[in-house]
Parts: structure tokens; C-alpha cells; sequence
């Protein structure tokens, strides 16, 4: 990270705004100092892979002792966070996400988020996962992690909702719901009344 780092946030909080800080992990010292001084207030946690497979999927030598330690720290609920993984067909497999589910177990928050190719990208050629094998994979985390969603993705809401045959709508399904359009389509699926208090959140 840049030496003018701290200097920076201390200007952005001056200002009287809350502060994410987006990393791999690989650096728990920084992330700890900074939080200590009260620069950030929240930390965006990128999970590439499991342990086993870091390597692999990074290309280079991570340094999982500090990404494992900025993980433990976090986990130990020192400042809010979330994990989350950029979920790739030809990089991520069940195992990954197995493996992940019992080293972060008990999370806060997790996100799988769908990948995207562009021109952008640095190694073109791979792909997004189906929503089906997303939605696998986030019922392996959620056997261990109490929220976890999919980012990236429009989602077939009213297939998960219509297996239930009650009135009520779930906190996760709500969490999944991105716009006031899906919700409200969901609501009307429900018949029930565009009104989030005539809601039952569970």
C-alpha cells in the first residue's frame, strides 16, 4: 500500500466520511494499524481461493500466513467486514468453497460474485459460473456462515420464494433482492402489498 495511505484517510475521515478499505490480506499490520488510528471502518476481504489452491489460481508465492492472520483478526470481530469471492468456472471448484466454509467459519458476511469478462481483464478466455452451480456454491458457505449472497448476478427470485406456500418473505430472499422493481415483483407473486412493514421478515 502507499506510504500516504494513512495521511490520505485521515483527510477523507476529517471530512467526515466512513472509510472501506478493499484488500487481499496479504499485510494484517497495515490493515490493524489502520484501524487502530481509526482511518477505516470497514474492510472488504478478497478470499481468491482456498488455502490449498492459492497458489494455483494467484500464479505466485501468497503469503498465506498474513492473509490467514488479517482473516483471524477479522473474524475475531475487531472492525466490521466481509469476505467475498470473485467466483471463476475454470479456477473455482466445490472444494474451494468446502474448504473455505470451515476456515472461515462463523463469518459475519460473504459474497460470491460473478465474473465478468472484458477487455480489461488480464488473462481473457474464462468464464462466469451458471446460477445454478452459484447458488451450490452458496449453500456450501452457508452451512457455516450465516449470510451469503450473490453479487453480479440477476438471480430467479420467485423460484426460490415459490417453494414456500406462506405469505412471508425471508430476511435472505429480502437481502437478495437488489432494486425495488424485484422486490415489488415478488410482493405481487405474494399478493401482497408493495409495503415493506406489511412484510414478514424472519
Amino acid at each position: 500500500l502507499a506510504p500516504e495511505l494513512p495521511e490520505f484517510l485521515s483527510r477523507i475521515r476529517e471530512l467526515g466520511y466512513d472509510v472501506k478499505l478493499d484488500t487481499n490480506g496479504s499485510r494484517p499490520s497495515v490493515v490493524k494499524n489502520l484501524a487502530a488510528a481509526d482511518l477505516i471502518n470497514k474492510v472488504a476481504m478478497d478470499i481468491k481461493a482456498c488455502p490449498s489452491n492459492y497458489h494455483v489460481l494467484t500464479g505466485v508465492h501468497a503469503d498465506l500466513d498474513g492473509i490467514r492472520e488479517t482473516a483471524g483478526w477479522l473474524l475475531d470481530g475487531h472492525l466490521d467486514y466481509e469476505f467475498r469471492t470473485t467466483v471463476v468456472r475454470e479456477l473455482h471448484s466445490e472444494k474451494d468453497f468446502q474448504e473455505i466454509s470451515r476456515w472461515l467459519s462463523g463469518a459475519k458476511a460473504y459474497y460470491l460474485q460473478a465474473y465478468r469478462d472484458s477487455d480489461g481483464v488480464l488473462i481473457p478466455g474464462f468464464s462466469a459460473c451458471s446460477e445454478e452451480e452459484m447458488k451450490n456454491y452458496r449453500d456450501i458457505l452457508s452451512q457455516t456462515i450465516p449470510v451469503v449472497e450473490i453479487r453480479g448476478m440477476e438471480l430467479d427470485l420467485w423460484a426460490e420464494v415459490r417453494m414456500e406456500a406462506v405469505t412471508t418473505v425471508s430476511a435472505a430472499q429480502i437481502r437478495m433482492m437488489r432494486s425495488f422493481t424485484q422486490e415489488r415483483q415478488v410482493l405481487m407473486r405474494l399478493q401482497l402489498p408493495s409495503v415493506m412493514p406489511m412484510v414478514i421478515i424472519r
